[in-house]
């Protein structure tokens, strides 16, 4: 049973495991999450992101994890994972990790990595679970379709790993799929779900090439900003696919500007791309609008779980 007030002391007894970066300014922490069992041997596993040092750190699940963690350590392959990028430069590797299910359907959770940058290339990273994933450090720069791939912004300046998200099945197909958001694009945002399975055998994935089979592609409305957040949800509709929120946090509602607007897309078996956001009538899904300008309402979106989401605003 946990108190109802926790106190984060810096002692670290056993209820809790302390993880410390490896540099000064690294940013370890700047994002975090758990991740699933990416190496399958039934224990959960967490990615830290650190954005300034360029490095996501997986430390696996296990009884006897530690209560301090040694990054360090890594390298060893047993107790984690340490990777990066070699091939890119500039892009802060890291800025966003999150499960992404089992994109590939081999049985194993997968991970999905972004790598944003203010004025070159940004790219999304997803890596495949596996048993052998043993090496310590892994340079992402080696994913050739079968261990993972990679995608890469449209434009220097798209935001494209702004948000991302997966671990959930939005065609029905049996597959985890990824969603992934480029928020500056055209001063609108952009945001594109990949569907899982066998859409990707390549190293790279070309988001041009997006076409309903394999995925759909979602622009904002002028000055939406769209994909300020973006999760993949349980089945909130309750028809057995998992739906899809998009945040559109610098929306303009009754003229008031940024008021902030949630776009909630229901799953199901066939999607056309580009999907049209007028589309959404209550069938096929629904906005949630803010009340007041300069809320920036849906600045964070996040399922809850069991048809539960949460919703944020940002007062800035």
């Amino acid at each position: 049973m946990w108190p109802a007030t926790f106190v984060i002391t810096t002692d670290t007894p056993d209820d809790r495991v302390a993880i410390y970066g490896l540099v000064s300014y690294g940013g370890l922490g700047h994002s975090v999450s758990g991740i699933g069992d990416i190496n399958n041997d039934t224990y959960a596993d967490v990615a830290i992101g650190t954005k300034e040092a360029k490095h996501v750190y997986i430390i696996f699940g296990s009884p006897d994890l530690k209560q301090y963690v040694n990054l360090n350590y890594l390298v060893d392959g047993n107790s984690g994972i340490d990777l990066y990028d070699s091939s890119l430069s500039g892009a802060y590797f890291g800025n966003r990790v999150r499960g992404a299910g089992d994109f590939n359907g081999d049985g194993y959770d997968d991970i999905i990595i972004g790598a944003m940058n203010y004025f070159a290339t940004q790219r999304v990273y997803v890596l495949y679970g596996s048993a052998m994933l043993t090496a310590g450090i892994i340079d992402l720069a080696s994913l050739s379709g079968s261990n993972g791939f990679k995608v890469n912004s449209l434009g220097n300046e798209d935001r494209l790993s702004y948000s991302i998200s997966g671990g959930g099945d939005v065609n029905g197909d049996g597959c985890d799929d990824v969603v992934m958001c480029a928020q500056q694009v055209a001063s609108k945002g952009r945001c594109d779900v990949i569907f899982g399975c066998p859409s990707v055998s390549s190293a790279f994935f070309d988001l041009n090439m997006i076409d309903g089979t394999n995925g759909f592609t979602i622009f904002g409305e002028q000055w939406d900003l769209l994909g300020g957040d973006a999760d993949i949800l349980d089945d909130i509709n309750g028809d057995g696919i998992a739906d899809l929120v998009l945040s559109g946090s610098c929306a303009t509602v009754a003229g008031e500007d940024s008021v902030g607007r949630l776009y909630i897309i229901y799953g199901r078996e066939t999607f056309s791309s580009p999907f049209e956001l007028s589309s959404l009538n209550g069938t096929t899904g629904y906005r949630i609008n803010g009340t007041d300008g300069l809320d920036y309402f849906g600045y964070s979106a996040r399922s809850a779980g069991d048809g539960v989401f949460i919703m944020l605003c940002s007062h800035e």
